[in-house]
């Protein structure tokens, strides 16, 4: 049958090359078994074309393909269908129900995410799966999606690499016929290659060993008398006996991750086993590696009796160099001079011995063996029986620490391009009809990324074309839950000197009443090299991706009144290196810089209509520094402010304007602008505006 099957794929890829209209006489589950042949085939390319082919002739979507499908190539590095199987993979998860085979597969991905999951959701999920409850593939698909790098286009960097480090977690970490992978695995998966690593085999040092015991332990040698130096001589060696006796040649290796977590510490992972074999389990310390009996402080860790009587002695002696149980209250009082001896617990030795040898890899166990050896060497005071024990908990609850200041996930992919540190800012403003909308204004530091690769491109400082780089940019609405829904795009050129500076780096969005925030990503590619051209060898970003970028911000009530009211207040200066039409700077961070004039721009709404059949009002702008932390308002100088009318009539009901008010001589300082807007000069304010901001 195997022989028939091979014959089979054999003729059906030579008709394949022969011509692709062959394909047209097989069904759509032809091309999958048929795919299936060709990957058994060891034919990688054409099962992925095959399976591809397959998708496009379905009439629903099939998990189980996106799955297969993504894992293949991925495996194979097929980067050519990257995007094809990032597309499928998330199309499935639009699936109306689950079958045995999702069933299996999904289980499966629970395995791979297991380190991003929580324990709880883990449970919840996979009773899910079991109940075919098809909202298991809302959470997939949502879970991938916020964690796309490039959201402006349906391929996922993030998902694609994380199929890249399951494949190597399978192939690298497959060490028992009972698991898919150690632990080694989850962790790469997680976070992918360390920064650094070491591995081996915690060797024995007799000589360090013989130095820390004789620290603090009588090795017998000392001026004591004969029966006293004997006793000495027998706990001492004892003593180093039972350390070498706990010694188990442990296997370990540790996994160093630099800038990974929010604390001032690497973070670390390590694996290891002390019972042979080639599964590497996680540990909570090193101190694990040592056997849980060498922590005790019975009987069973005390130096061996030894009696001495009978014989020539008259009535016979008995001594005894410890005693059956332990108790830290009786030995943590008082001095151990030089040549008084104590009972050392073997652990302790075996931990300073470990982490001496992990002292080199990173501060974080140097500052360990460090912390422990200044306790052990301060002979001045008895050691507790229980130190190792404590220090175990101790090292133990450091590394949880470390770890805990991680991330669920981390994408190694974003590293390699420049973060070009986003960030956006919403402002409230209504169409003709007052219907809401926002205005979002983007920021962005693409200068760096555009002058590092043009450097490399052309070696020369002085011809940076900002014409060959768009910044694509994507705004997501999120729900009160983390819902997300509705999204908007733009891909405009960097350069955009030309546009007017209200307009620039903005998109006018649709208000969206149950959004609570907005999320916005931006990309910088360099169009130079073709519009996002192929996957890069080296990563699974696109080749001409330089920068990515994203920020979140709040969405602010947007509610019509009935009456006059105004837009959210932009407010600015004049850069007066450039022209008056372009110079305009919006300060979206409200900062004046000190000797420029202050410019704000807004529009009024439902402006009364005179009988003359014009829309007017008044607009009075007061600027009063703000010295109160309250926020009360006080005059600015000694008895005055800033302060000023306008009277504006109009064809229109809405009506916008840009102002620009002498503040040129304001000192350094915070101040408060307010608008107050009434139908004439002298009546009741009907709408009023404050906007705070700093002069430096």
């Amino acid at each position: 049958m195997l022989i028939i099957n091979s014959i089979l794929s054999f003729l059906f890829l030579f008709l394949f090359e022969a011509d692709r209209d062959t394909l047209k006489m097989y069904t759509s589950a032809d091309l999958y078994a048929l795919g299936v042949q060709a990957k058994e085939a060891g034919n990688a390319e054409r099962a992925a074309e095959l399976w591809i082919e397959y998708a496009e002739g379905l009439d629903t979507p099939s998990y189980t393909l996106g799955h297969e499908l993504i894992k293949h190539v991925t495996k194979h590095s097929l980067r050519s269908h990257y995007e094809k199987a990032s597309e499928l993979y998330m199309n499935g998860f639009g699936a109306e129900r689950l079958d045995d085979r999702d069933k299996e597969l999904l289980h499966t991905e629970l395995i791979y995410m297991e380190g991003m999951l929580g324990q709880r959701d883990r449970r919840q999920f996979r009773r899910m799966i079991d109940d075919g409850n098809t909202e298991i593939l809302d959470f997939f698909r949502g879970f991938w999606e916020t964690r796309n790098l490039t959201p402006s286009d349906d391929y996922n960097e993030r998902l694609l690499e994380h199929w890249e480090r399951v494949n190597f977690a399978l192939e690298n970490y497959n060490t028992s016929p009972n698991i898919l992978f150690d632990d080694r695995g989850k962790t790469y998966i997680r976070f992918g290659e360390p920064n650094r690593t070491r591995s081996g085999v915690f060797m024995y040092n007799p000589g360090f060993a013989n130095y820390v015991i004789s620290t603090r332990m009588d090795d017998g040698r000392g001026q004591a008398s004969s029966i006293e130096n004997a006793v000495n001589t027998t706990t001492y060696l004892n003593t180093l006996y039972q350390v070498r006796s706990y010694h188990q040649y442990p296997s370990f290796e540790v996994w160093v991750y630099t800038e990974l977590g929010d604390g001032p510490d690497n973070v670390v992972y390590i694996f290891g086993n002390t019972h042979g074999g080639a599964v590497m389990s996680e540990k909570k310390s090193v101190d694990d590696f040592i056997p849980s009996a060498a922590y005790s402080t019975t009987a069973r860790n005390n130096p061996v009796s030894m009696g001495i009587g009978g014989g020539d002695s008259p009535s016979g002696a008995t001594l005894s160099s410890g005693r059956d149980g332990d108790s830290d209250v009786a030995l943590e009082g008082g001095l151990a001079g030089v040549g008084q001896s104590e009972r050392i617990i073997p652990a302790l030795v075996l931990q300073f011995m470990y982490y001496r040898q992990l002292a080199s890899l990173d501060p974080f166990f140097s500052e360990r063996y460090d912390e422990m050896m200044d306790v052990y060497m301060n002979t001045s005071v008895r050691l507790p029986l229980s130190s190792a024990r404590r220090f175990q908990q101790l090292n133990s609850a450091r590394v949880l620490i470390v770890q805990a200041s991680a991330p669920d996930e981390r994408s190694t992919s974003a590293s390699l391009v420049f973060d070009i540190s986003t960030r956006v800012h919403p402002y409230r403003f209504f169409d003709e009809n007052l219907n809401p909308y926002l205005k979002i204004y983007f920021e962005e530091d693409t200068e760096e990324a555009i002058s590092f690769e043009d450097l490399r491109k052309r070696n020369d400082l002085d011809d940076i074309r900002f014409s060959d780089y768009e910044v694509v940019r994507t705004i997501l609405f999120e729900g009160k839950n983390g819902e997300r829904f509705d999204s908007f795009a733009s891909r405009d050129n960097v350069d955009q000197s030309s546009i007017d500076p209200l307009e620039r780096n903005m998109l006018h969005i649709p208000y969206n009443k149950g959004a609570q925030s907005i999320v916005a990503h931006s990309e910088l590619y360099d169009i130079s090299l073709g519009d996002r051209n192929g996957i890069s060898e080296n990563s699974t970003l696109r080749e001409n991706l330089r920068g990515i970028g994203n920020n979140r911000a709040d969405i602010p009530e947007a509610v019509a009144s009935s009456g006059l009211f105004t837009s959210d207040v932009i407010i600015g200066y004049r850069d007066e290196d450039l022209d008056f039409d372009s110079g305009f700077v919006i300060a979206h961070d409200r900062i004046i810089p000190a000797e420029h004039s202050l410019n704000f721009f807004y529009e009024a709404y439902n402006i009364p209509q005179g009988d003359d059949g014009f829309y007017s009002y008044s607009l009075t702008y007061r600027i009063a520094r703000d010295r109160s932390r309250l926020g009360r308002i006080i005059r600015l100088g000694r008895t005055s402010e800033t302060s000023m009318t306008i009277n504006n009539t109009h064809t229109a009901p809405v009506f916008s304007q840009m102002l620009e008010i002498v503040t040129d001589e304001l000192d350094s300082g915070n101040y408060i602008l307010e608008l107050l807007i009434s139908e004439h000069e002298d009546s009741e304010v009907l709408h009023r505006e404050t906007v705070s901001f700093s002069v430096r």
